[in-house]
C-alpha cells in the first residue's frame, strides 16, 4: 500500500541536509513501529520517496513524500506521530502504485523575505544570469526564461519558478543573479509554499 504524506518543514529543520531529512523519516517510522515494506538486496531500505528535496536552509509549508506499508495499515496513525520541532505530517492518503513523486515535478513557488529594493531592479532586467553546476560542468544560464510569474508585495516577494529535471531554476541562483554580493542571499529567507505537475495542480491532487 503507498501511502502519500504531506508535511510541513520548518524552523531548525531548514538546516538539515537531505540525506539527514530522510534518515530523520526513517527514524520516525521505526519508533512509531510504522510497517514499512523494504527493498531486496543486500541492504534493505525503506521504499519512500520525496517530491523535490529542499536545498538546506530553505523551509516548506506543503512537501510530500510517499511511503511503501503493509495493506490495511490504518493511516491515521501518520497523523499523531511524535515529531521532532519544525516537522509535522498535515495530511495522508493511500494512492495508486505510480512512478516516484519526483517524476511529476514541473514547477514549485516560494515566499522570499529580506530586502526586497534590491531585488525589484534586478526583477526588470532583460536577463539574469547564473552559474549552473551540472555533472558536465559549469554553465552560464539566464534565469528568466524559468521564472514563471512573480509578485512583489510589500512584505515579500512571491516568485513561481520551472523545477521540472530538465528546466529548473533553484530560489537561491534566483537570488544570486539579484543581490550584489553572492554573501547576500543568506539574507533572506526562503520558504517553499508547494510543488506543481505539468497542468499546475498541486502533487497533493494527483
Amino acid at each position: 500500500m503507498n501511502v502519500r504524506l504531506r508535511f510541513e518543514k520548518l524552523g531548525v529543520m531548514q538546516f538539515l541536509s537531505h540525506l539527514e531529512v530522510l534518515k530523520t523519516w526513517e527514524q520516525i517510522f521505526r519508533r512509531e513501529q510504522i510497517p514499512m515494506i523494504y527493498s531486496e538486496g543486500f541492504n534493505p531500505r525503506p521504499k519512500m520517496n520525496f517530491a523535490l528535496p529542499l536545498a538546506v536552509g530553505i523551509q516548506a509549508l506543503h512537501d510530500y513524500l510517499e511511503v511503501e506499508v503493509e495493506d490495511g495499515f490504518d493511516i491515521d496513525r501518520f497523523l499523531t506521530m511524535d515529531m521532532p520541532p519544525g516537522l509535522k505530517v498535515t495530511e495522508a492518503k493511500v494512492v495508486e502504485d505510480s512512478k516516484a513523486l519526483m517524476a511529476f515535478v514541473s514547477s514549485a513557488d516560494f515566499l522570499i523575505t529580506g530586502d526586497l529594493e534590491a531585488l525589484k531592479e534586478g526583477l526588470s532586467r532583460d536577463e539574469l544570469l547564473f552559474r549552473k553546476h551540472t555533472k558536465k560542468g559549469e554553465r552560464i544560464k539566464d534565469a528568466k526564461p524559468l521564472i514563471i510569474d512573480y509578485k512583489i508585495n510589500p512584505d515579500y516577494l512571491w516568485v513561481h519558478l520551472k523545477a521540472g529535471s530538465v528546466d529548473n531554476l533553484k530560489p537561491t541562483d534566483l537570488l544570486s543573479t539579484l543581490v550584489a554580493e553572492p554573501k547576500d542571499v543568506f539574507d533572506y529567507e526562503i520558504i517553499r509554499i508547494d510543488v506543481y505537475d505539468e497542468t499546475g495542480r498541486s502533487l497533493w491532487l494527483r
